[in-house]
């Protein structure tokens, strides 16, 4: 098993959204406000909901998600879950990248968040975000994800192509197909911070592929 723990700094500042709470289950919701629905319902109705300026609020629990979804020519789109990130100890026997403290028994501890996304469908769920500009993901967790997009001729959980300012904090993307995250054309100001990639079938850095970027500065060792 792979791990990569990634830390890339400049800052930036987002715009505040409008709230779209998502509950991992409809019938026992407890929601500070509305709309309140289910991940797949905003993603089903994506025309409605992923709009510009809108914020996704996630609350704690499993949200599942059973196909993928192309966001096109949005600004200022956030996807924020739970703030309250774990830390979760990891035995690896192969190491190719990593940032993080280690112990003497190879093992890396990393952060992980309390909301999920878990796929359900192999290798045709996930996020494609095109032609953003000042996009936000942080505070959750990504399981068994995978996307195939014909543009880029790969697969991943999370693709990011033609993106104006990205901020990625307390992400972690696991057991994914293809990359954990592709992003391809990223520019303007962005920053990856207190993530990890574990598990990706694609073992460049173990899932995390950026090309043709400006405004990011990635620091630690490979």
């Amino acid at each position: 098993m792979l791990l990569l723990l990634v830390m890339c700094h400049i800052l930036i500042n987002m715009a505040e959204g409008i709230p779209m709470y998502v509950t991992p289950n409809i019938t026992t919701k407890q929601c500070p406000g509305t709309p309140c629905l289910e991940l797949n319902t905003y993603v089903h109705n994506a025309s409605s909901y992923f709009l510009s300026d809108a914020e996704f609020i996630f609350l704690p629990g499993t949200h599942f998600l059973d196909s993928h979804i192309v966001i096109d020519s949005k600004e200022n789109l956030q996807m924020i879950g739970s703030p309250n990130l774990t830390q979760n100890p990891i035995s690896v026997k192969v190491l190719e990248y990593g940032f993080g403290s280690y112990d003497e028994d190879n093992t890396v501890t990393y952060l992980e968040s309390s909301t999920y996304i878990t796929c359900t469908t192999y290798n045709h769920t996930g996020f494609i975000f095109v032609n953003i500009t000042n996009l936000t993901i942080a505070n959750i967790t990504f399981t068994n994800c995978g996307v195939y997009y014909n543009l880029t001729d790969q697969s991943a959980s999370i693709l990011a192509i033609n993106i104006h300012n990205l901020l990625m904090e307390g992400v972690s993307i696991q057991n994914g197909t293809g990359y954990g995250f592709l992003g391809v054309n990223l520019l303007g100001q962005g920053q990856i911070i207190k993530s990890s990639f574990i598990g990706n079938n694609q073992f460049i850095k173990n899932g995390l592929h950026i090309t043709r970027t400006t405004g990011f500065d990635c620091n630690g060792k490979a």
